[in-house]
C-alpha cells in the first residue's frame, strides 16, 4: 500500500485503541452541555483550522463552544502587546470558569502557547483534554503536571496527526448527537 495510506491505517488503529478515552471525552462534553459549561478549543497552524472546524461542528449541536483560534485581532494583539506564548491563555481570562473544558490540538504536543493555555486552564479549575501527535511532547510527558485529564496520542508524523485530529473531532461530534 502507499505509505500515506499506511499512515491513515495507523491513525485509525491508534484511535480505536483509545476508544474508551474518546467515549469518555464525549461523555465529558455531554455533561458540560447539560451543566451549561463552556468549551474552549485551540491549536496552531493546521490544528488551528481543525479547532475552528470542531468548534463549528459542536456549535451546530448547540454547545456553548469557543475556538480561541478564530479571533485574529485578539491573537495578534496579545502576541504584539504581550507575548505569543500566551495568546490562548489570555483569551481564557474573563471568559473561562471552573468546570469549563479546554481542548487543545497539538501535533508536537509542545507548543508554548498550548502549554500556557493548559496552565491557565488548571488555574481556573477547568478540565483539560489534549489531542497530540508525534511523540506527544510536553503534553504527554507532563500530563499530570499540566492537569490534563484525558490525552489522545497519535504517534505519527504531523500530516497524519492532523488527519487523526479531524477523524477524532468528527467521531466526537457523532458521539454527542
Amino acid at each position: 500500500m502507499e505509505p500515506y495510506l499506511d499512515g491513515i491505517t495507523t491513525v485509525i488503529a491508534s484511535l480505536e485503541e483509545q476508544k474508551s478515552i474518546i467515549v469518555g471525552i464525549a461523555d465529558d462534553l455531554i455533561q458540560a452541555k447539560k451543566a451549561g459549561r463552556q468549551i474552549f478549543i485551540c491549536g496552531n497552524g493546521g490544528s488551528a483550522a481543525i479547532a475552528s472546524h470542531f468548534a463549528n461542528d459542536l456549535h451546530k449541536k448547540e454547545y456553548n463552544v469557543w475556538s480561541l483560534t478564530d479571533s485574529v485581532p485578539s491573537i495578534t494583539m496579545w502576541a504584539n502587546d504581550f507575548n505569543y506564548n500566551f495568546v490562548f491563555a489570555y483569551q481564557l481570562q474573563g471568559r473561562a470558569h471552573a468546570g469549563d473544558i479546554l481542548i487543545v490540538f497539538s501535533g508536537s504536543g509542545s507548543s508554548k502557547n498550548i502549554i500556557q493555555a493548559c496552565h491557565y486552564a488548571h488555574a481556573f479549575g477547568m478540565t483539560t483534554i489534549a489531542i497530540v501527535g508525534i511523540d506527544g511532547g510536553a503534553c504527554k510527558q507532563y500530563q499530570s503536571n499540566l492537569n490534563i485529564s484525558k490525552l489522545i496520542h497519535l504517534p505519527v508524523d504531523m500530516y497524519h496527526s492532523e488527519d487523526g485530529f479531524s477523524i477524532f473531532s468528527h467521531w466526537i461530534t457523532a458521539l454527542v448527537e
